[in-house]
């Protein structure tokens, strides 16, 4: 049944604090009188066409609120400007692609939140160049040999950074880990009983491209 509206502006004053408290009690019933537990933040960190976003989609389906690539937030951090991520990751439980993989922001995530999990997307090296040569039009712009460097560091600092802050963190091949039973276990939840999304893949792409 639903209350009458209080008059009294000193009670109307006090609702909002009264109706979140009913309402965390009710949480706290469901959960055997202990508050839930927040979700774990998880950042998916691996490079450009690293199923990146394949990821991000499944921890979507597994109940996490998720941020993906933004763009305004790339040329920020791209330019040296980090204020503000912070307040951003407290909106969400998830993050893949940039710049949630530059080293800079994960370093401060990792200062935010100590018991982050981070997901390091990896591929072999060819299979990896050809899918990044056929997928970005400013891949011109740069050789094989220097698109391999890129790749290459990226993996490197982003395992050092996390090996060395005793990170929780797991590393998954494209080609043998996307699925579900690897990151569930990792995430300590059950695996759904749905496919394991598959995004931005090459078929789609040319499908796009027409």
């Amino acid at each position: 049944m639903r209350l009458p509206a209080l008059k009294s502006s000193k009670r109307l004053h006090g609702r909002p604090w009264f109706w979140r408290l009913r309402r965390n009690v009710k949480r706290w019933v469901r959960h055997g009188f202990r508050p839930p537990a927040k979700p774990v933040k998880v950042f998916c960190v691996g490079w450009l066409k690293t199923a990146t976003t394949s990821t991000g989609r499944a921890l979507e389906v597994l109940g996490y609120r998720h941020l993906s690539y933004q763009l305004d937030l790339r040329e920020r951090v791209k330019a040296g400007n980090l204020r503000g991520i912070l307040a951003i990751t407290r909106r969400y439980d998830s993050f893949d692609d940039r710049p949630w993989n530059d080293v800079r922001v994960i370093e401060q995530v990792i200062a935010a939140y100590p018991n982050a999990k981070f997901i390091l997307t990896t591929r072999e090296e060819q299979a990896w160049l050809n899918s990044f040569n056929r997928y970005f039009y400013f891949a011109d712009e740069f050789t094989d040999a220097e698109l391999l460097q890129q790749f290459r560091a990226h993996n490197a600092d982003v395992r050092a950074l996390l090996a060395e802050r005793g990170c929780d963190w797991i590393e998954l091949d494209v080609a043998r880990d996307l699925d579900w039973p690897k990151l569930c276990t990792f995430l300590n939840l059950p695996i759904p009983d749905l496919p394991f999304p598959r995004v931005n893949t090459q078929q789609q792409h040319a499908a796009t491209r027409g």
